[in-house]
């Protein structure tokens, strides 16, 4: 499940040239973060679940689900 989320992540970001801008969480990055109550990188099944498991999603600098 590691290499679907870098996937998603870093390699999206270096096929778009965009590495260190986006798909990482860093100072002056644009990023969106979300918060699950359990790992998803070692069950994607997690991931597939959010209604269950997605219990923050921060998209902007804005919270669009805070559910801790």
């Amino acid at each position: 499940p590691i290499e679907i989320w870098r996937s998603a992540t870093t390699v999206a970001a270096d096929l778009f040239k965009m590495s260190g801008t986006v798909g990482v969480v860093a100072p002056g990055a644009h990023a969106d973060l979300l918060v699950y109550d359990r790992n998803p990188v070692e069950d994607l099944s997690v991931a597939m679940n959010p209604d269950r498991h997605l219990k923050l999603i921060a998209k902007g600098g804005w919270f669009a689900k805070n559910a801790l």
